[in-house]
């Protein structure tokens, strides 16, 4: 590549404005979003993200949409039940089905994106996590800019459900429900022309790329990415400490925002220590719980960490991390873990195999059961395993940096920008 050519690469990269759009700023997907627009501005690029839900102020260049009701006199419209929301109306036709499911979302909203300045100002629209917020309908008919879409879950390509173990297990009047929300989708998405997808994990991309609603669109795998200057070794003495977590113990570490989630696979590892008969193992779970599980003597839990430097150390202070999901893309907790040298033990699903290699900086069980699990956190206490935490760190580095991810979505939005009408 001529000096020429490398200078107006540069030029038209740092000039392409990048917003953004998620639902909330909580949760994994939104946290994965986020790490993606904070790369992307240490690399110089102009990121904005706009969000339809707040809960904190600590993101930089983040915005929140306004609300339709806002205003005084739709807030007392709203009040005397005068005006009912699309929310409301999607609320109550889910009101009487059992939930046998994580999430179920419709493709419906009040809010037309498309009319908010920052929509106006990008050159790339770059969509993530977006239920209750995307109005497929009028968004794709009005959507005229390059449009990237990561995908965080199965919802964009499914029909109200989220995950497919809700769509096996469901069955009746949500299933027609969802099969109503496909067909919206797929006329929605026929008035797309510009739509670019971005799976985080190969799992992701072969489940999109077969897809009923968007095999016809270009895909593209780019993991997700983290910031390796928070997430990094500390001394596990001292994080033990910190935590006052037992320092002759070994111990296996649980994260998830809710303890309970069945997906998250908590009660297939509690079954699976509980057949283990060593004294010295430990069991530290992170996340929000109602209730204690009582039945385990070794065991701390330490509700919700927020904050990442806090968990960075909860990582260092134990021995593995255990991810027992039973479904999952690319779980941010996974590349945290790795990314502090903590090897993880985990079920072979989603996109945890892209990532964890047994012997390398894991163990991947053979399936998905208590008793598969059992099996390897024995052989990871038996010591079949010589794991080494500067190894496991230095490959996430490589491979999961805020750099590496911010690169190849530049150079993917440089790509599909150069489709901005001139």
């Amino acid at each position: 590549m001529s000096n020429t050519v490398q200078s107006t690469f540069s030029f038209i990269v740092m000039n392409i404005k990048v917003l953004h759009v998620g639902t909330k700023d909580t949760g994994g997907a939104a946290v994965a979003g986020i790490r993606l627009h904070r790369g992307l501005l240490q690399q110089g690029i102009e990121s904005k993200f706009l969000f339809q839900e707040k809960k904190t102020t600590e993101i930089e260049e983040s915005y929140y949409w306004k609300p339709r009701g806002s205003s005084l006199k739709q807030q007392l419209i709203d009040k005397f039940t005068l005006h009912q929301t699309v929310q409301q109306k999607n609320s109550k036709r889910l009101r009487d089905i059992p939930k046998n499911y994580d999430m179920f979302s419709f493709p419906d909203s009040e809010a037309d994106i498309t009319q908010s300045p920052l929509y106006q100002e990008a050159d790339v629209i770059n969509l993530h996590w977006v239920p209750r917020f995307l109005d497929y309908a009028s968004f794709f008919r009005n959507c005229k800019k390059p449009l990237v879409w990561t995908l965080h879950d199965m919802n964009p390509f499914s029909g109200g459900f989220h995950y497919q173990r809700d769509l096996v297990r469901n069955k009746g009047r949500i299933i027609h429900l969802d099969q109503q929300i496909r067909i919206k989708k797929k006329e929605a998405f026929s008035q797309s022309k510009q739509l670019t997808l971005v799976a985080p994990s190969y799992w992701m991309y072969e489940k999109a790329n077969n897809s009923e609603l968007l095999s016809g669109f270009s895909i593209q795998h780019i993991p997700y990415g983290l910031d390796t200057s928070i997430f990094k070794l500390h001394n596990q003495a001292f994080a033990r400490r910190v935590f006052n977590l037992p320092k002759d113990k070994k111990i296996l570490l649980f994260v998830s925002d809710v303890l309970s989630n069945e997906r998250k696979g908590l009660d297939l590892l509690l079954e699976a220590i509980s057949a283990i008969e060593d004294d010295s193992l430990w069991l530290c779970a992170v996340g929000n719980t109602k209730e204690e599980n009582s039945s385990l003597r070794n065991v701390s839990y330490l509700g919700r960490v927020n904050d990442e430097r806090l968990i960075a150390l909860v990582y260092s202070a134990c021995d593995a991390f255990v991810l027992p999901s039973r479904e999952d893309n690319l779980p941010n907790v996974m590349l945290e873990s790795i990314a502090c040298g903590v090897p993880v033990i985990a079920f072979p699903v989603g996109g945890i195999p892209d990532v964890i290699q047994s012997g390398n900086n894991g163990v991947l069980a053979d399936e998905v059961s208590s008793a598969s699990l059992y099996n390897s956190i024995k052989r990871f206490l038996d010591s079949n395993y010589h794991f080494s935490r500067e190894e496991i760190r230095k490959d996430t580095i490589e491979n999961y940096s805020f750099e590496v991810q911010a690169k190849r979505y530049i150079r993917l939005y440089n790509d599909i920008a150069e489709n901005i009408p001139q």
